[in-house]
């Protein structure tokens, strides 16, 4: 799917697998993305990543085939599409996870965005990978692991109760 619509989004959310949505704005990098890719490509999940932006044609035809990638997503319509996020910890996509109750794992590229990071890791509704650790990750297990993490869900739940509004 390159340039997912609402209707295939819905599709991938009511189906039998978890969704992941995976991001990482502006200060992503092509290298990341793909490795982190293949990692989820062997994930039971299916993927929504809009990171096209850092790929190139060659790459969409060696993608897995439960990953999704788009360009730009209103991730803020996504609601209770999402089960877990994979971002890079900037404010948007924090703040994003957060309202909506998504839990997610942070790869902070920048030191703002470790702090971000790891401030929802303080309130348990986020796990942290360092940039250099997202290589070698297990993200079939780290996947598995945060799905099945009801303390996580349940924190990520309490704060969107408390973000809302904002």
């Amino acid at each position: 799917m390159t340039g997912a619509s609402f209707a295939g989004i819905a599709d991938l959310a009511a189906g039998p697998q978890p969704l992941v949505y995976f991001a990482v704005g502006s200060s992503g990098n092509r290298d990341l993305v793909l490795h982190v890719l293949a990692g989820l490509g062997r994930a039971d999940c299916q993927v929504l990543a809009p990171v096209r932006s850092h790929l190139r044609q060659e790459d969409l035809e060696t993608l897995p085939r439960n990953v999704h990638v788009t360009d730009w997503l209103p991730a803020h319509q996504l609601g209770d599409a999402v089960d877990l996020a994979i971002t890079h910890g900037g404010e948007g996509t924090v703040q994003t996870s957060c309202v909506q109750g998504w839990p997610f794992i942070g790869i902070p590229l920048q030191l703002e965005q470790r702090f971000n990071v790891q401030r929802c890791v303080a309130f348990g509704s986020a796990r942290l990978v360092s940039q250099k650790e997202a290589r070698a990750t297990d993200w079939t297990a780290l996947v598995r692991e945060a799905l099945a993490d009801e303390v996580m869900r349940s924190r990520a739940r309490r704060m969107a109760e408390l973000m809302e509004g904002l």
